[in-house]
């Protein structure tokens, strides 16, 4: 089992990077820390990707640091064997580092993703194993115009969102709040998450993973 500082990575020049892939067999439990040290604004986009080239709806956080408030960390992460942590930064002092446990996987992980680009409800977790789930939610805007936005609400229900009951609602904006992150939610095997989004003006990307209780 390995422990600790996996892997890290810093920049160089702004592009796109792979810094972690989980090994075969494998399963990843930690978290990323994302900073950069230069003296402008940067943006920067963090993904969890089945490929070591990230697609847009793989993106699980999107920020502009500042030379005073930069950087974050994302905690509570669960990543399956074959997937990656990667970033794009437009920044040269850009660094990231990948910590935490690696284990063996009992095949009680899952992980699941999302685009959703139209006013609607979107099922994003139905617990079809009948078995209580943990799990952790990230949904961000992805790349696009500066003006996209989206009302995202977050619902636990048996049913739909008229008998579920509202658990999370955020106004998504490009100059503002990009993105929110729930995570040790535990879901009972009886239950499952939508996602209601209106006011939409762009995509919005939702990454769902975490455990069966077995």
């Amino acid at each position: 089992m390995a422990f600790g500082r996996l892997a890290s990575h810093t920049s160089g020049s702004a592009g796109t990077y792979a810094v972690y892939e989980v090994p075969t067999g494998k399963v990843f439990k930690g978290n990323v820390s994302v900073v950069d040290s230069g003296t402008v604004n940067t943006e920067i986009h963090l993904y969890v990707s089945p490929t070591s080239t990230p697609a847009n709806d793989y993106v699980i956080q999107k920020d502009t640091l500042t030379p005073t408030n930069s950087g974050y960390e994302r905690t509570a992460l669960i990543l399956k064997a074959g997937e990656w942590v990667c970033y794009q930064t437009d920044s040269a002092t850009t660094q990231v580092v990948v910590y935490g446990i690696l284990e063996d996987s009992v095949g009680d992980d899952f992980s699941g993703s999302a685009l959703i680009s139209t006013n609607t409800d979107t099922t994003i977790y139905a617990n079809g194993s009948a078995k209580d789930t943990s799990l952790n939610i990230s949904i961000s805007l992805t790349d696009g115009a500066v003006t996209d936005t989206a009302v995202v609400e977050l619902y636990v229900t048996t049913t739909n969102v008229a008998g579920g009951y509202l658990i999370q609602k955020e106004t998504l904006r490009v100059s503002s709040t990009t993105g929110f992150e729930r995570a040790g939610l535990a879901i009972s095997a009886a239950d499952k998450l939508i996602i209601r989004t209106t006011l939409i003006s762009g995509t919005v990307a939702v990454r769902v993973n975490g455990f069966i209780e077995v």
